[in-house]
Parts: C-alpha cells; structure tokens; sequence
C-alpha cells in the first residue's frame, strides 16, 4: 500500500517559491527532542551564523531576518567553502629584521636611538 500523503506539498508561506513534500523529509532522522531543545536554544540566541553572503542569497536572508523568525537575526560569515588555510610562510634566514632594514634604509638621515634600559640606568644613576 503507498501513502498518498508522504508525495503531498508542504506549503511554507514565508518562503512559498520553496517546493517541499513530506517524503523530503525522513521519519526516522527526527528527534522531538532534539528539535525541541534547538527551538528553545534558538529563541535565546542572538542569532544563526549563515554560511553565505548577502549577495549571493538576499531573498533567503531578507526572508529569514524579516518574516520567518520573529527573534534571533541572521548573521552571514560566508561561504566558508571558498576559505582557505593561510599558506605558511618559510622564514628567509638571510634577510635581516625589518627594525634593521629600516635603520639601514634610514642611513642618510639622523635617528635618534632610545633604549629604555639606557633610560633606567641613567635615571637611577641620577637619582642617586
């Protein structure tokens, strides 16, 4: 026997343009109390982080931030996806501190040098 019901569309209207059937989702995967207690997580938080961008998606966050959730606003970080690792950088033992490129470069011109242990020592020598 095959139940009509589960091919039936499941109509949201915030988001109408969405085509949902109850077959799209599984019986089995809902957890009431799972669902219950990101409900009840969800309306105490100050927002979702959305992996998107405004952009890209502004229908849904528009949707999103304006007429579905009556609370917490969406705040998008995105896309993740398109991140990458920062690539690392091999120290060159060759080239010299940039402190030092910078007095060289500064040759030609005075520079007044301060070390505050010079400083210290000097004024508690004076104090004395």
């Amino acid at each position: 026997m095959v139940d009509f019901g589960v091919c039936e569309h499941v109509w949201i209207p915030e988001v109408s343009w969405i085509k949902l059937t109850k077959n799209d989702f599984e019986r089995d995967a809902v957890d009431s109390e799972i669902v219950i207690k990101s409900i009840t997580a969800s309306k105490g938080s100050y927002g979702y982080v959305i992996n998107t961008f405004y952009e890209l998606d502004p229908v849904f966050v528009d949707s999103f931030n304006n007429v579905i959730t009556n609370g917490p606003k969406a705040w998008r970080v995105g896309p993740l996806c398109l991140a990458k690792p920062p690539t690392p950088v091999k120290p060159d033992i060759h080239q010299k501190p940039n402190w030092i490129q910078w007095l060289v470069r500064s040759m030609s011109r005075k520079v007044k040098f301060f070390s505050l242990h010079l400083v210290h020592k000097l004024g508690f020598q004076l104090s004395s």
